[in-house]
């Protein structure tokens, strides 16, 4: 029995002959108007990956495919990407079957020894059943938006213990990325975080990293993260926003918030998960040029729009955060929580006597996601 293809084309023709059966994917471009602009120049390579329906666990591999080729020219248009990747993948089908295809362009090339890297463009959808599937592409990061951050890692247990700026050291690793919508449907994670190409060695808590200004679209954002052996964090940027630990007035410096992997995994309550979607665990915090700092208690927090998920307040625990199930505000911790069905979207954080923030947030089941609203007294 020959194995079963998937084959991508940009036209409903050309299935190879020597397959039993294929399903042909065709590609949904976005319309010149809505990416007036967009520079797609840096677009070196494209990769498909073909999801299958385990999603694997901690003790093995997703069932996953995938295949990559390099473009002969860089693209000016989405049009140019459309012709130049027709018929050029040819995938078997997943072991456990095909729950989606997933596509995405970025800078370089295939034969990089880089593990992740940002998509300039993505595209995604569920397989319906049918020998069919047609896969809109998704404007994200356009090439000539270049721009670094210096990020500064904060270890959110011991500021919430000792009130003081403490930098995680299990071997920091600070780097940039961005997250966007999966598009593979309801049954799989909605949201993913891609690992971007700038990655540096992090001594003190403080690195800089090669990243973007802004994604194209709303629905994804700029992240920075921080990863350790046994802790980590990641956010969407926030350029604007006031820094808790951060060197006062420094141009372009972020806060990650780091959290132990256990404390954080234990901290995360799966039916919240199952109903809303993935936490974003933060904290809010005065700023002080004193050594120790203060957390905001009777704080509130809200989603700018309501039906993107849920906000709870929580305390600190010996092995997680519990909620404050009474609670219209933070404790004295000033901790919460917000489980989010999908897109970024935006957290009001209100305080008496303090400056309002309004902040981008995003959740991924990939890693700890965290923010640290930082509320300057009026």
């Amino acid at each position: 029995m020959k194995p079963a293809w998937i084959t991508v084309v940009t036209v409903v023709a050309g299935l190879a002959a020597c397959t039993d059966r294929a399903i042909e994917m065709s590609l949904v471009l976005p319309s010149e108007a809505s990416v007036a602009g967009f520079d797609l120049s840096c677009v070196g390579a494209v990769s498909v990956s073909i999801v299958g329906n385990d999603v694997g666990d901690d003790d093995r591999p997703a069932d996953e495919l995938g295949d990559c080729v390099d473009l002969a020219a860089a693209p000016k248009t989405f049009a140019d990407v459309q012709r130049a990747i027709a018929g050029r993948f040819a995938l078997a089908l997943p072991r456990s079957g095909l729950a989606g295809v997933q596509l995405s362009g970025w800078k370089g090339s295939c034969n990089d020894r880089i593990d992740s890297r940002e998509a300039v463009f993505y595209g995604g959808a569920p397989h319906a059943g049918s020998d069919r599937m047609t896969i809109p592409l998704v404007a994200n990061i356009s090439c000539d938006k270049a721009r670094t951050y210096s990020v500064h890692v904060v270890d959110l247990s011991a500021l919430t213990t000792t009130k003081t700026c403490t930098s995680p050291t299990d071997q920091p690793l600070v780097f940039a990325g961005d997250i966007h919508p999966t598009l593979l449907g309801d049954d799989m994670p909605r949201m993913m975080l891609e690992w971007g190409a700038s990655e540096v060695q992090a001594p003190g808590g403080v690195g800089t990293v090669a990243s973007y200004a802004a994604a194209y679209n709303s629905r994804s954002c700029i992240a920075v993260g921080y990863e350790g052996t046994i802790s980590g964090g990641t956010g969407c940027v926030n350029p604007a926003a006031p820094t808790l630990c951060g060197a006062p007035g420094a141009p372009g410096e972020l806060e990650v918030a780091s959290l132990a992997l256990p404390y954080a995994a234990m901290s995360t309550e799966d039916a919240l998960t199952e109903l809303y979607g993935e936490p974003v665990f933060g904290a809010v915090w005065e700023p002080s040029d004193v050594a120790l700092k203060a957390p905001i208690a009777n704080a509130t927090v809200e989603l700018a729009d309501p039906t993107q998920g849920k906000v709870f307040y929580l305390q600190r625990g010996a092995t997680q955060f519990t909620r404050l199930d009474s609670a219209r505000g933070t404790g004295a911790d000033g901790l919460f929580v917000a489980y989010l069905r999908g897109d970024p979207t935006n957290l009001v954080i209100k305080a008496a006597g303090h400056a309002s923030q309004t902040l981008r947030v995003a959740s991924t089941p990939d890693w700890p996601s965290t923010v640290i609203a930082v509320l300057p007294r009026l």
